[in-house]
């Protein structure tokens, strides 16, 4: 399994799910270049999906809780998305 979340992607193999990063390569060799770092790793999708949310919620802009609200409904509103589309 390997599903796309924005700047994280959802992986799995035998035992866990994998919450991994896209980041692009800034020095040496093949600059500009998309590479997956491994961040964490889950017993259950629910945690991989929590940990999603709570990596792009900390990097959030808001200053206040309204925005901050705002931004947790948007965030869970594209998981629910792409939860149905893997359905």
């Amino acid at each position: 399994m390997k599903i796309r979340i924005g700047e994280y992607q959802l992986s799995s193999d035998a035992n866990q799910f994998i919450v991994s990063e896209t980041k692009i390569k800034e020095t040496g060799e093949n600059i500009g270049e998309e590479y997956q770092t491994n961040e964490t790793y889950h017993p259950q999708i629910i945690g991989a999906l929590n940990n999603v949310l709570k990596r792009r919620l900390l990097k959030s802009d808001a200053t206040t809780l309204i925005q901050l609200r705002i931004e947790i409904e948007e965030n869970m509103s594209e998981l629910r998305k792409y939860f149905k589309e893997t359905i």
